[in-house]
């Protein structure tokens, strides 16, 4: 590794993956009913912010996709799942700010 790589993220940067701190915050900046979300875990360099975190590195806690994300047809449901269930972890839906497993690991 270099030596730049060892120092993302840099206080004075915008480098590195965000985390927010809870999911109203998501709402307020309209990213909770954009896309997939959910609770990551972050190590190596952590840099605490107002509203999150930027980190060096991430991996997911559990996902949570929009209910009008999903796909209509169970064969393109069924090829999202295998895509997202590859990260070994819970998924959920969102509807009406409501969480509803989708998939459980394991």
């Amino acid at each position: 590794m270099t030596e730049a790589a060892t120092e993302v993220p840099h206080r004075k940067c915008t480098c590195g993956i965000y985390a927010a701190k809870n999911s109203e915050h998501l709402r307020q900046i309209g990213y909770a009913d954009g896309g997939v979300c959910g609770e990551v875990y972050l190590w190596g360099t952590v840099v605490e912010h107002k509203l999150g975190w930027r980190a060096q590195f991430a991996y997911p806690k559990n996902l949570v996709l929009p209910l009008h994300l999903l796909p209509f047809t169970l064969a393109e449901l069924n090829a999202r799942l295998l895509a997202l269930i590859t990260f070994g972890i819970d998924i959920f839906v969102l509807h009406n700010r409501q969480r509803m497993r989708l998939w459980k690991h394991g």
